[in-house]
Parts: structure tokens; sequence; C-alpha cells
């Protein structure tokens, strides 16, 4: 009887998202995950925006339009008045997760650069941010946002990468690599 334990789900729209319920550990915006998998499944933000122009060029490009779209959608989903909830909004896994943050990563690995650690670990639960108000760290619930991505030409020096996690004084923790006999 009860809840059994680590019942955990993935959704489509990012495989290294594991979603589970436990209780009364909730994120106020975890909801919305059933509403990204939903999207994702029906196409609606994709295909939205296609139709959406986009004339911005240079460095007025930070991000595509489709995230966009999603933070716009997904914030006020989640109860947000209005797009001035997005500084905020924009230091919260969760949500960028949810809109979608990873489409930069994507591209660097579409480039052909390589996430050193992925490379050399596929363990799960390799952290390198945990959310102080709720005690995360010390019950190992975050989320991987730092990262060392290193070219095709360099990975015959890769050595090793980690994650240095019982390094305190921030909600982050350093990550490092290891290169051997690289002359520069």
């Amino acid at each position: 009887m009860g809840e059994e334990k680590n019942s955990y789900f993935r959704v489509s729209f990012n495989q290294k998202l594991k979603v589970g319920f436990k209780g009364a550990e909730v994120t106020s915006d975890g909801g919305l995950l059933a509403i990204r998998e939903m999207d994702e499944q029906l196409g609606l933000t994709k295909i939205a925006g296609e139709y959406l122009q986009d004339n911005r060029y240079g460095k007025n490009v930070q991000h595509e339009m489709t995230g966009l779209l999603r933070q716009s959608v997904y914030s006020r989903l989640g109860g947000y008045e209005d797009t001035n909830d997005a500084e905020g909004l924009k230091k919260d896994p969760g949500m960028r997760a949810i809109i979608g943050e990873r489409a930069w990563l994507d591209k660097l690995v579409s480039h052909g650069y390589i996430d050193t650690f992925r490379k050399l670990c596929d363990k799960p639960l390799n952290y390198t941010w945990w959310d102080y108000k709720t005690g995360a760290r010390e019950r190992n619930i975050g989320w991987r946002l730092d990262y060392f991505f290193i070219s095709e030409s360099l990975l015959k020096y890769l050595n090793n990468s980690y994650i240095l996690k019982d390094v305190p004084g921030s909600d982050h923790c350093p990550v490092a690599i290891e290169l051997n006999n690289i002359t520069l």
C-alpha cells in the first residue's frame, strides 16, 4: 500500500528529465511538464513557430522564436501574469528545461562538440546545481547545468572530466577536465 518508491517516468522532449511523484516534494511549475509533453506530442508550439517571422539578425538573436513563444505561453499557463516575470523565471531550472534551454546545447552537439562528462560517465544523478531553499543538495535532487564541451580534435587529449559536488559555497559546484599531452 501507499506510494511506490522510485516511480519515475521520462518525458519525450528531454530524455534526461526524470519526473517522479514524492508527496510533499513538489515544484511549483511541475504541472507544466505535462503541458510541455502534450505540446511535444501534438507539435503545437512547433507548428505555431513555423508561422512566426523572425526579422532579427546578428547579436539581436539570443533565443529562437519557438523558445520565446514557449516562454510566453507556458509562463501564462503557470500563472505568471506577464513577461515581467521572465527575469526571475530564466533562473528557474525547471522552467528552463520546460521552455527548451537545451536547444543551444543541441546546436553545439550538432556542430560536433562533445560533452566531456557525458562522454566518460553515463551514470544518472550527477548534478551541478541544487536549490538551496529546499535543501536539495543534501538529498541530491538537482540539475546538471554546468558543462565542458570540446571539439572532436581535442577528444584524444581528454583524460578525465568530473563534477566536484562536495565543494560548498554556491548552489552550483565546480566542474573540471584534464587534458593530456596538449601543446598550444
